[in-house]
């Protein structure tokens, strides 16, 4: 994708505002349809605020790391995630990619930690975690690498949920927001640099 064919900060916006709301409520429907009550998974204790923000940290460690490691298919995972959201994201305001970063994390925690992982309890919490986490890797197949990245960022977060007992979905919830504000603020902070 060429700067000329980037999305527009504010389009990128709302196709991602719409994408996310639209996952909330496919999620919703699944969750209803098997009988799932979501939102008796989540809690808002302390415990659950603090092991959100310190589960934060290893994401963030870990996206800061591969940003520098030297090897091709972590400099192409790179390249095409810059290419993809670097110009939506520069001109995104702070207060736009803290509430873009909250909705990926809600979206996409109630969906695969909160439904299909718990809906696959059945079969095992091994299975249903390492299924969950292979669906989170093909839903972020922008590379290869970076969907075997994202699997193993899956089965991490569905280990922070049985953080606390019972499991909880906010610490998933925030440690996946935490990361993508994480690289959000990073590559925008790149295509200001880069725009200098």
């Amino acid at each position: 994708m060429t700067e000329q064919e980037s999305w527009g900060s504010r389009e990128f916006l709302n196709m991602a505002g719409a994408f996310q709301a639209t996952m909330v409520i496919v999620s919703l429907i699944a969750a209803a349809w098997m009988g799932i009550d979501v939102w008796d998974r989540v809690a808002f204790t302390p415990a659950a605020l603090l092991w959100g923000v310190i589960g934060t940290v290893p994401l963030c460690v870990m996206s800061w790391a591969l940003d520098r490691v030297p090897w091709e298919p972590f400099t192409r995972m790179s390249a095409a995630l810059t290419n993809v959201l670097g110009p939506a994201v520069r001109d995104c305001t702070w207060a736009e990619l803290v509430t873009l970063s909250l909705l990926v994390g809600v979206s996409e925690e109630l969906l695969f930690r909160g439904v299909l992982q718990v809906g696959l309890l059945p079969w095992g919490w091994w299975p249903a975690m390492i299924a969950t986490s292979i669906a989170f890797g093909l839903a972020h197949a922008i590379t290869p690498t970076y969907a075997v990245c994202a699997a193993l960022v899956g089965a991490y977060l569905s280990l922070v949920m049985e953080a606390t007992s019972p499991p909880n979905l906010l610490i998933p919830i925030l440690c996946h927001a935490g990361c993508d504000l994480y690289a959000f603020v990073q590559l925008k902070r790149e295509q200001l640099q880069a725009a200098e």
